[in-house]
């Protein structure tokens, strides 16, 4: 009975937690998962242990994990102080060896995952970027994508998104990649009818000085 309560509980606990698969967990919740798991063994290994033991803690973690993912959501650099930044490998067929460096990454590891994402070879990839997560996300040149874009657009393109506004804060480093000015942002979001970012969840540079914007939505 001890064992079926605590599997109930733990199983609760990932669900309200809202655990995804092992590779793509933040630091936080990979030891959050870690941490339950030791948990609910102390009081099925020994029946003296009172139940309690078990499934106090366990609330706890649950309480904590909510808070900070609370604190994540509000805070752009908490959240980057927990998860740590997206790190640049290959930025406009440039491949970053002082990032491989840092993040220990060997070619052979690379070319596989580049391989995985449909890549051949480096030198067919425009850009790739090692997510918080540990994946490795790629943009591969123009030659290589499969056909699905209009071969005689004009348009100025990113390797990846431009994010110029995120949950209603300014994001510097998006307005320096896409060239763009705060006064140009907020001339873009008058007419769309936004007095200032902070009535914005996401805004990016589309290209061809076009902007794409999603507005908060009101809290009921």
């Amino acid at each position: 009975m001890r064992t079926v309560i605590l599997y109930i509980a733990i199983t609760a606990a990932v669900r309200l937690t809202g655990k995804r698969q092992i590779g793509d967990l933040s630091p936080s919740e990979l030891v959050i998962t870690l941490m339950l798991s030791e948990l609910a063994v102390l009081p099925m290994e020994n029946m003296q242990r009172p139940l309690l033991s078990g499934l106090l803690p366990i609330m706890l973690l649950v309480a904590l994990e909510f808070t900070v993912s609370a604190i994540s959501l509000k805070s752009l650099r908490f959240r980057r102080l927990l998860n740590g930044r997206p790190i640049v490998l290959i930025e406009n067929g440039v491949l970053s060896q002082r990032n491989m460096r840092r993040l220990k990454l060997s070619l052979d590891e690379l070319s596989e995952e580049l391989r995985l994402q449909g890549a051949s070879d480096i030198s067919d990839v425009s850009a790739a970027v090692m997510e918080t997560g540990g994946e490795i996300s790629v943009v591969l040149k123009e030659d290589f994508r499969p056909f699905s874009y209009d071969l005689f657009s004009k348009e100025k393109r990113y390797d990846f998104a431009a994010v110029l506004i995120s949950d209603g804060r300014l994001r510097e480093e998006g307005l320096i990649k896409a060239a763009v000015t705060e006064k140009e942002v907020y001339a873009a979001l008058e007419k769309e009818g936004l007095s200032s970012p902070a009535d914005v969840f996401y805004m990016s540079a589309v290209g061809d000085g076009r902007f794409y914007i999603i507005k908060k939505e009101k809290k009921r």
